[in-house]
């Protein structure tokens, strides 16, 4: 697709040649009444308006791949009206995402996803309008519905096996920058961030939970990869960078990334059924777990969960406070109203669950989200927020299981398979932190991953529908032959 389409009068590169002219015309005027940075800045913008109505797919490769490097440049000193880079580009993004899914609504009707993630944005919508504070909320807000619009853009705009492929290249190749970084922070004494008495590696990023969950992805992606290549030194330099990832993760110390890029792993050769290597991946670790005492310190709550004799004091701090958490906030969304817990309580709504633990054990005016992404939804969309959520990461396994088992080449199962490990792993993040929906950068590279997986099991469906028809038509040929001849 060359370009939005906008009708039979007004095609993209009139547009095009129109706003040239206008960006021109704004662009001297600017520079000569208004601040000149203010106006380069506001041309930049337009102009990359203009270009995403012309080329939508470059567009949103360019906006994917430049979101690999913008989570390290978080310290940039850049604001317009008290928003940071990060939040103006996250927002323009999200306008995006929109017009893309309006304008190819038609070509969304058949995909597998569809009516998962519409009816993700039509529940959402019911929770904006219900919002608790809508100004104040305006970032959640953006976030939450990036996840579904991005989910149907990538799968509706990449229809063609060339761009997908390119855009899976890119991303893997850009994401050597954040783990090379990472490892150099690492060798070059990971900041003197201290959290719970552990010096954390932020790696560059703002948050050790961000950092954690990136490299999460990117490991899935780098292992994806080594089943597609087929030089030896190629493959060991991406065990080399799943093995930097993971290292990243582990310096984080963060019990959210290790268990999340444990099950991935251990999912991803499940589903390429190399059951040997699952049980020798278990085992070495089962040996470093008890080989390692800052891992078992770190997950040291399990036997405190299991123990009989654990007090309230005790159960309440399990996970850093997240058990106690929980439970204080379930028994507020549990005291609400019939209707309340059934449709939520608006977005923003999360807040209202958390008041107590604050005014007990932080301080007055301070709110906390529930640490746990089901419940986030739970208190703000009710129940069915979390089944049309786990739809959408159902739709996204299904998509790659079918590509894991009728792809055409070693680059689409081992995508599809490294795709089936992802999911498992944030449906298990999910359910242990505010991970995949309340943070918006490993958010980012899980949906627009699982929109590519969606067009790549669009594009199987459609040659396996054409091999059958094609099977068919000789036998029918046959059969209308060996008819005898009518009198």
């Amino acid at each position: 697709m060359s370009g939005i389409e906008l009708g039979g009068r007004v095609d993209s590169a009139t547009l095009a040649t129109v706003g040239g002219f206008l960006l021109a015309g704004a662009l001297a005027a600017g520079i000569v009444t208004v601040s000149p940075v203010l106006t380069l800045a506001v041309t930049a913008g337009l102009a990359g308006v203009l270009f995403f109505v012309v080329r939508p797919a470059e567009t949103l490769i360019v906006a994917i791949v430049f979101r690999v490097f913008l989570d390290i440049l978080w310290w940039v000193p850049f604001s317009v009206g008290g928003l940071n880079l990060s939040q103006i580009f996250s927002g323009g993004v999200f306008v995006l995402l929109a017009v893309i899914v309006f304008v190819r609504m038609r070509d969304l009707r058949h995909h597998p996803v569809t009516g998962w993630a519409l009816g993700m944005l039509a529940l959402l919508v019911l929770a904006t309008v219900r919002a608790i504070d809508l100004a104040a909320d305006v970032d959640i807000l953006v976030r939450y519905f990036t996840a579904p619009l991005m989910l149907l853009a990538t799968a509706v705009v990449f229809d063609r096996a060339d761009q997908r492929r390119w855009l899976i290249r890119l991303i893997t190749l850009a994401a050597i920058v954040p783990v090379a970084y990472s490892m150099y922070r690492l060798a070059t004494g990971m900041s003197g961030y201290v959290l719970h008495g552990y010096v954390r590696l932020l790696g560059g990023y703002k948050n050790i939970h961000n950092h954690a969950l990136v490299m999460m992805c990117f490991a899935m992606l780098f292992l994806g990869w080594t089943e597609v290549v087929e030089r030896r030194w190629v493959r060991l330099s991406l065990y080399g960078l799943v093995g930097a990832c993971l290292l990243a993760i582990y310096f984080t110390y963060t019990r959210t990334g290790m268990l999340g890029v444990a099950v991935s792993i251990v999912a991803y050769f499940v589903a390429l059924r190399r059951f040997r290597l699952v049980g020798t991946l278990l085992l070495v670790g089962a040996i470093l777990v008890l080989l390692d005492p800052e891992v078992q310190d770190r997950f040291s709550d399990i036997a405190v969960f299991f123990d009989p004799n654990a007090d309230k004091t005790q159960m309440r701090s399990l996970g850093s406070g997240r058990w106690g958490l929980w439970s204080w906030s379930m028994a507020e969304y549990t005291s609400k109203t019939w209707a309340e817990m059934l449709f939520g309580l608006g977005l923003g709504g999360h807040r209202l669950t958390t008041l107590d633990w604050s005014r007990a054990f932080h301080r007055m005016g301070l709110t906390l989200d529930p640490h746990n992404d089901y419940l986030l939804f739970l208190y703000q969309m009710g129940p069915l927020g979390v089944v049309v959520y786990l739809g959408m990461v159902w739709g996204v396994v299904r998509a790659s299981l079918l590509v894991l088992r009728n792809g055409e080449d070693r680059w689409s199962r081992g995508f599809a398979a490294s795709m089936i490990g992802l999911s498992v792993g944030v449906v298990v993040t999910n359910g242990v932190s505010n991970s995949f929906i309340h943070r918006s950068a490993p958010g980012w590279y899980y949906w627009s991953l699982a929109g590519l997986i969606v067009a790549e099991a669009i594009a199987v469906r459609h040659r396996l529908v054409a091999e059958r028809q094609g099977a068919r038509r000789p036998r029918l040929i046959a059969d209308a032959e060996a008819q005898p001849a009518s009198p």
